[in-house]
């Protein structure tokens, strides 16, 4: 006689048209836990359950660590007497990110979905013409989404937008946002983009520069406002953007800033050449700028071709590790979270969405007043 195979409780159920997963309640026992409108909102709610837990786990975990070897090392240091100083807690603040990639790889559309964006927009790459399409686009996304937890943009209308075109006019808008954000009800800021941004604040110093001395006439460009040659003008450069991105984070908002790609290549013959290194457009090649090193999140987007409804087209990747040597600029700060090494929507992996940050980095993100 041949006996039935076991199978495994489900842990989904549907009870009079509702779903339920079955969970640990409030007194310890497991229970049916619910309603939720679709089994695919159920098994959702089941994962995002199922992670909360094994951080409360691993939370309880390093509690008991620190007891077993109490005895031998004592613990942290416990400073006094020291105003400022931080004894430990984990401080709730906004993440602050670096994103950079090639024109077109929807740099302003991930900008535009995070948490009530305000653009401070410079130069003209294309951007600003996104902020009108946007809503379409987050509207297309979030009305197909069967996730109940978070949206796939986490902002589905056009954002507010300014332009600035000298250093002065960035100054003022950040001093307006640091004392406005709560009553304007902001919670990123987004500069859009470094590149340009750094291009503008070089045309002003050289301009001051030969003013003052005629031999820096020639580094003087009509469109991009010349390169930095000399290494101390980084110094005045460096302390600018400090004057920017440091008030944006003691005030705890999600601040995104993005830059365009270049690609570095040395000859191989006279007809062939190699990349040797991808990396921001910035002044200096990025390694004099301090501003990336600041930021808890270097996100690389790159343009992969994907084949749907037999349509070859580009759809964007957005890397958080080096996917090949040449990459510099890619990397985060929040050891093994992200282990693919890429941003993947819950719903949709080849899909990089604000709401695949927000999946993985909640407790860093600041949503709002």
């Amino acid at each position: 006689m041949t006996q039935a195979p076991m199978t495994a409780p489900a842990t989904v159920q549907n009870f009079h048209g509702k779903w339920y997963y079955l969970g640990t309640g409030a007194s310890g026992s497991s229970e049916w836990i619910g309603p939720f409108d679709t089994e695919a909102a159920a098994e959702a709610g089941q994962d995002a359950r199922v992670q909360r837990a094994a951080e409360d786990i691993h939370a309880q975990g390093a509690t008991a660590l620190a007891a077993k070897y109490a005895h031998a090392f004592g613990g942290s240091a416990r400073v006094t007497g020291l105003r400022g100083v931080n004894q430990g807690e984990t401080r709730a603040r906004g993440l602050s990110v670096f994103l950079w990639g090639p024109s077109g790889s929807w740099k302003t559309t991930f900008c535009c979905g995070m948490p009530r964006p305000f653009i401070i927009s410079v130069g003209a790459e294309g951007g600003d013409a996104t902020l009108d399409e946007f809503p379409r686009l987050a509207k297309h996304f979030n009305e197909r989404s069967r996730i109940t937890d978070a949206p796939p943009y986490l902002n589905w209308e056009r954002p507010p937008s300014v332009q600035v075109k000298t250093r002065q006019d960035m100054e003022d808008v950040i001093q307006q946002v640091v004392k406005n954000y709560r009553t304007w009800g902001v919670a990123t800021v987004v500069v859009d983009s470094v590149t340009f941004l750094l291009d503008m604040w070089l045309a002003e110093y050289l301009g001051w520069k030969y003013r003052t001395n005629p031999k820096y006439k020639d580094l003087i460009d009509s469109t991009r406002g010349g390169l930095v040659t000399d290494v101390s003008d980084f110094g005045p450069l460096n302390n600018w953007l400090r004057g920017i991105w440091v008030p944006l984070n003691s005030a705890g908002l999600n601040v995104v800033f993005t830059a365009l790609e270049q690609e570095v290549r040395k000859s191989v013959n006279q007809t062939e050449s190699k990349i040797t290194a991808i990396k921001p457009m910035l002044q200096g090649g990025g390694g004099n700028i301090k501003l990336p090193a600041a930021c808890s999140m270097h996100l690389h987007t790159r343009l992969e071709q994907v084949i749907e409804s037999q349509m070859v087209s580009s759809r964007p990747v957005y890397y958080t590790a080096p996917y090949r040597s040449e990459v510099v600029f890619c990397r985060h700060r929040f050891f093994d979270k992200f282990p693919k090494g890429r941003l993947e929507d819950p719903e949709w992996p080849s899909l990089p969405t604000p709401r695949a940050l927000w999946w993985t980095l909640r407790e860093q993100i600041y949503l709002g007043a």
